[in-house]
């Protein structure tokens, strides 16, 4: 009966370590991990801040690819050529991407 209430008492004791040690080290990421991403805050601050230092005046925006383009064409500024707002319905255009797609061995 000794034995193993001493087995029980190691036991607890190694267990009790094993606990303090995994909350040392939970710490001790969670520390580091808050660090990296003000690392990582501060670093893309600092090159917003040259990006938007390099442009123009009037062009700078909230951000920095916010600028209005200047004319409504689709194919100007930061939309795609591929975008088609409201120029095809949905079906349609599925369609249109799932008729062009080869199909291997067929």
């Amino acid at each position: 009966m000794e034995a193993l209430q001493r087995a029980d008492a190691r036991f607890e004791t190694k267990l009790a370590t094993l606990e303090r040690e995994f909350v040392q080290r939970f710490q001790h990421e969670a520390a580091s991990r808050d660090g990296l991403k003000i690392q990582l805050q501060d670093s893309l601050r600092s090159c917003m801040d040259k990006i938007l230092a390099s442009r123009p005046a009037q062009e700078r925006g909230r951000f920095a690819d916010a600028a209005s383009p200047k004319s409504e064409d689709c194919h100007s500024g930061l939309v795609t050529p591929r975008c088609n707002f409201g120029g095809m319905s949905p079906a349609s255009a599925w369609a249109s991407r799932t008729s062009s797609v080869a199909v291997p061995g067929g």
